[in-house]
């Protein structure tokens, strides 16, 4: 009897220390609050009609409580999306998640980098999600089938200081602070809305998004049928838990898009594939009017919305949405598909600008795209690349400046050149380039420009 009391100490004693190093160890983040809000909704007795899963622009995208206000009778909604989950994730979670809660509607957000094979399915992203699993069955499941023999280790870390091991005891004495409890709403530029909406906000600068990055090719040789099976699995677990189910694409910008090759094979395959499934797949990229993606300042990068894009979106989407709840058609809100998009929307997304220094940089330089120009010691090289429709002819003005962008001088006037070789000696100290593009014909509907500080 002696030896049991003692053993029922050691675990209450155990149980109490592992919770006050959990504690102090692991920083509070958004999955922190939206735990609250489903604690909160099941003691309101209000049920988890819609959710929203997806990877980082899910969560960017799309506003819960835009959805509760735009749609009639629609109970709680929560936003679930998880940062760099993998279709394949999204799968076991959605499976572990209709299982714990009456879902009607499920709306997945589709990224084309997710059917690829040289897509890198990270670990830590893969533990974001076994986090927030529940059922031991289906978190067996997960690790069988989406980790490898070498990444079990990382299954016993939390994913909160995964690969931070050197930050926890900063991380425990961060949290004992007044300060650290003031501002962990804002934790990593991360604002806690409510129901799982991460905004993100940032302002539009003058100029472009940015340049498109990570922007693999879809081909038939990169895209792994085996992610395209897990589109089945989804639409098949939905069907069983009686579930709506919705795949969407969210909005990236053009220059994106372009960026892409091969981005109409991307849609016209998921398109395919979920008229199959008799699923529903709205492009919402390819809308006719309040088109989100033509309009950079809806974004923060090129893939993600700001504060204004995702709540234009999603009131965007609610109304699509109600639409069909109400058994009406929305095909016409959107194009047929990439090309009826590119006839009416054609334009020049953005534009980058290289400048290299041939007496420093020569082994950078990126000589196939020169053409028949060859620079020579004591030159520079500025090389403009745009990201435009394939029906648009890009033209490129280069200009400099002395006075950090007040005034600029044109080095070259709007020409189809792409490449500008000039000598050092007829700058002046302190130079500045940029380079600005239009179409060659058509209206110029994405003036876009690029500076560098080289």
């Amino acid at each position: 009897m002696r030896i049991f009391k003692k053993a029922a100490v050691f675990l209450v004693a155990f149980f109490l220390v592992e919770q006050i190093a959990v504690f102090l160890l692991e920083p509070v983040t958004f999955a922190h609050f939206l735990s609250f809000d489903k604690k909160e909704t099941a003691r309101e007795k209000e049920t988890i009609d819609m959710a929203f899963f997806g990877d980082s622009r899910a969560i960017r995208t799309f506003y819960p409580d835009i959805f509760e206000e735009e749609m009639d009778g629609i109970g709680a909604v929560i936003n679930e999306g998880v940062n760099q989950q993998h279709i394949a994730s999204t799968y076991f979670y959605l499976k572990d998640y209709v299982n714990r809660y009456p879902l009607k509607y499920a709306v997945v957000n589709l990224n084309y980098d997710y059917f690829l094979n040289t897509t890198e399915d990270v670990t830590i992203a893969k533990g974001l999600t076994l986090d927030r699993i529940s059922s031991p069955f289906i978190a067996a499941e997960f690790i069988k089938e989406r980790f490898s023999l070498r990444e079990y280790p990382d299954v016993l870390k939390s994913y909160r200081y995964r690969h931070n091991m050197d930050e926890i005891f900063e991380t425990a004495a961060e949290k004992l602070t007044p300060e650290y409890w003031k501002g962990i709403d804002t934790r990593e530029d991360i604002h806690y809305v409510s129901k799982g909406y991460a905004t993100w906000d940032l302002t539009y600068k003058q100029g472009n998004v940015g340049t498109p990055a990570g922007c693999f090719v879809w081909s038939e040789e990169t895209v792994e049928p085996e992610f395209l099976l897990y589109l089945d699995k989804i639409a098949a677990l939905c069907k069983e838990k009686n579930v709506q189910l919705y795949f969407v694409e969210s909005p990236i910008t053009v220059s994106r898009m372009y960026a892409i090759e091969g981005y109409r094979e991307f849609d016209r395959t998921i398109r395919e594939k979920c008229d199959a499934l008799e699923v529903p797949f709205w492009n919402l990229n390819l809308l006719k009017e309040d088109n989100i993606s033509v309009y950079d300042p809806n974004f923060t990068d090129t893939e993600h919305l700001n504060d204004k894009g995702s709540e234009k979106t999603s009131r965007l989407l609610a109304s699509l949405l109600k639409l069909d709840m109400e058994g009406k058609d929305v095909s016409s809100f959107f194009y047929e598909d990439f090309d009826a998009f590119n006839e009416e929307c054609a334009q020049i997304g953005s534009c980058d600008l290289f400048v290299w220094d041939a007496d420093t940089q020569w082994e950078q330089i990126q000589f196939d795209k020169l053409g028949n120009k060859e620079p020579q010691k004591g030159q520079l090289v500025l090389l403009g690349s745009a990201y435009a429709a394939e029906t648009i002819t890009p033209l490129y003005c280069f200009s400099v400046t002395y006075d950090g962008g007040k005034t600029y001088s044109v080095l070259q006037d709007y020409s189809t050149e792409p490449v500008l070789i000039i000598d050092k000696d007829e700058l002046q100290k302190g130079a500045e380039f940029r380079i600005d593009t239009k179409p060659e014909t058509g209206a110029d509907l994405h003036h876009c420009y690029r500076t560098t500080l080289d």
